[in-house]
């Protein structure tokens, strides 16, 4: 079965930790996409992940390159006519489901273009209706366990 995936920062965040549904899933053939924009947020969070993780410097180095291999980057430019689609999305919903998923808008905007669904565990996410987005336990799943 072939799976194609936008990921979320948070999924990619989990990649540095070792024992990671991630790791088993992108393992079975899952091809995985996400925006540029997460190797910044990937960056901001670095030092937090590194602790969180218990990985040093050089390990996250490692691991990222690692990871910049196993998931397709995508420049904005190839999402970015979604972006309008995705702001009218957000100004449906009530102020606080807005900004809390404004930070989500790129992973949307890629996923609409693409028309992959978003996998995340943001269970706000799940209520909006432009894009199918699955938790890693559905994801598992669908592989089969």
């Amino acid at each position: 079965m072939k799976i194609r995936l936008v990921l979320d920062s948070n999924i990619l965040f989990t990649y540095f930790w070792k024992k990671a549904a991630i790791h088993l899933i992108l393992e079975k053939g899952v091809t995985a996409y996400t925006p540029q924009y997460a190797l910044k947020e990937i960056g901001k969070y670095r030092s937090e992940i590194c602790k969180k993780a218990t990985i040093s410097e050089a390990q996250f180095v490692d691991a990222l390159e690692t990871l910049k291999q196993k998931v397709r980057f995508v420049p904005d430019k190839d999402y970015s006519g979604q972006n309008e689609q995705v702001r009218r999305l957000l100004d449906e919903l009530p102020d606080h489901e807005r900004k809390e998923l404004a930070c989500d808008a790129e992973f949307l905007a890629l996923a609409q273009t693409l028309r992959y669904p978003l996998w995340s565990n943001d269970k706000l996410l799940k209520t909006q209706g432009a894009v199918k987005v699955f938790s890693t336990a559905e994801i598992i799943e669908l592989l089969g366990g």
